[in-house]
This record gives C-alpha cells, sequence and structure tokens, in this order.
C-alpha cells in the first residue's frame, strides 16, 4: 500500500503485526521496554565520616516541558484531522479526550496522558482505513515518545 506524510512525501509501505499491536496497545510496548531502577551507596570512613550522598533523578518524574505539551496536543490535534468525516459522532468524545489530554500533561500525569493518546489510536483501528493507521502511527508514536523520553 502506498501513504503520504505532509502531503508531499510518498512511500510504499507494509504495515506488520508489530506495528498494528503498537498502535492498539502501545503501554504493553513501553512496559515491555522497562528497565529496572537500582542505586547503591558507598560509606567511606577515614579519619572522619564521610557519606556520600546520592540522589537518583528519574527522567519521568519530572513535570512535563511546555514545549513537550504543545507537541503533544499538536499531535493530537492532527491525528484527529485525519479521521474520516464519518466518525463525527465521536467528535464530542475526542474534545473530551484532548482537554483531559491537557490537564493531564499539565498536572504531570504521563501513564494518564499516554492512556489517553492509546485510546485515540483505537479509535484510528476503528476507522479501518490503512492510509490513516500508516499516516498516524508516526504522530501517535512521537507523543508517546516524547512523555517518556524514548528513543
Amino acid at each position: 500500500m502506498t501513504a503520504t506524510w505532509g502531503g508531499s512525501h510518498s512511500a510504499l509501505v507494509a504495515l506488520t503485526a508489530t506495528g498494528t499491536d503498537y498502535v492498539e496497545r502501545p503501554l504493553d510496548t513501553l512496559r515491555s521496554m522497562e528497565k529496572p531502577l537500582t542505586q547503591t551507596n558507598t560509606i567511606n570512613v577515614a579519619g572522619n565520616f564521610n557519606a556520600i550522598d546520592s540522589t537518583i533523578v528519574q527522567m519521568n518524574a519530572g513535570a512535563i516541558s511546555d514545549s513537550d505539551i504543545r507537541v503533544a496536543l499538536e499531535g493530537f490535534d492532527r491525528v484527529v484531522q485525519q479521521l474520516p468525516r464519518d466518525m463525527a459522532p465521536t467528535s464530542q468524545d475526542l474534545l473530551q479526550n484532548r482537554d483531559s489530554l491537557a490537564t493531564k500533561l499539565k498536572a504531570g500525569d504521563r501513564l494518564g496522558a499516554a492512556g489517553i493518546i492509546s485510546r485515540l489510536a483505537r479509535v484510528v483501528t476503528i476507522a479501518k482505513d490503512s492510509a490513516v493507521l500508516i499516516q498516524t502511527l508516526p504522530i501517535i508514536y512521537n507523543g508517546i515518545r516524547l512523555l517518556f523520553h524514548l528513543p
């Protein structure tokens, strides 16, 4: 099949089962990539007592930057614009989801925001339009990538 991105780039694309699984269940893919976090503190005793004070800064625990919030919301809007017009009955739900996404992003709730983006991905799959699926997959991935600092 062929797909067009941004109206100017065309490509021949094969959508794999893995790609479909990612679009339908992106949080499962993220959880499979998680690695355990360990910390070791060392205490040195030599004449004076010197303890090394160490701190772990977890990348996904802080606030979400304004630019990442803007990109995630713009990505949400771009995906919604790609949906077929006959999906209008869901437009009210989509507006509520966008408002909820904005609230969760501003509150730093990464998992809640990813859940909303995941639900948007399910709406895309309901459309059963492979061109829409292929065009929106990179946008959805980019939103989740920003939330969790993925490569």
